[in-house]
């Protein structure tokens, strides 16, 4: 990957519902949430039908928008889209403020709406990061099960470990066939 172009951002939904609404609404209580269903998130949800019923939309006022992506906020991109993201650091905060998991929109939305759109590297290489998901919006840890597969898919990273003493093997032999590789 050395000296590629590719800009490796992982894409879920591009200009969906859910997606735009995450947007389109404030979400004053956003950094209150977290994962938990109490009444914080229904407060939230009374206040998304208000704006809903009065017609709020942020996106009226960003013109240079036309598409929303959704994805990890976990991304491997070129020097030049890094700087490319600083230099719109007023435009992601107009995109970000009030949105509902800005992390997950903004670098999508950024590749989108630029140039950057026709690098980006394929959707099977993504982010470029090995996760395994079962249920729920958490990734799980992984296990010696997960290594022929971690191997199999050519992914330069890979998320969740812990400090278990199974993680601790998996690490070890992670390492050694990496190093096996090298040699």
């Amino acid at each position: 990957l050395q000296g590629s172009d590719e800009e490796f951002i992982e894409f879920e939904r591009i200009n969906d519902r859910n997606t735009i609404n995450r947007v389109r609404y404030y979400y004053p209580l956003q950094e209150h949430l977290g994962k938990k269903h109490g009444i914080t998130w229904l407060e939230q949800k009374i206040l998304l039908v208000m704006e809903h019923a009065i017609r709020v939309n942020r996106l009226r006022h960003m013109q240079d928008v036309a598409q929303i992506g959704k994805g990890s906020q976990w991304f491997s991109i070129t020097d030049d889209f890094a700087k490319y993201i600083v230099s719109r650091k007023n435009f992601i905060h107009q995109l970000c403020k009030g949105t509902r998991a800005p992390d997950e929109v903004f670098v999508q939305t950024l590749a989108l709406n630029s140039d950057y759109k026709n690098r980006i590297a394929s959707k099977q290489d993504g982010n470029l990061r090995y996760i395994r998901w079962e249920t729920g919006n958490s990734p799980q840890f992984l296990s010696h099960e997960d290594l022929e597969g971690m191997i199999r898919s050519k992914k330069l990273f890979a998320r969740k470990f812990n400090d278990s003493p199974e993680m601790r093997s998996l690490k070890r032999d992670l390492l050694k066939l990496i190093s096996e590789d090298n040699d």
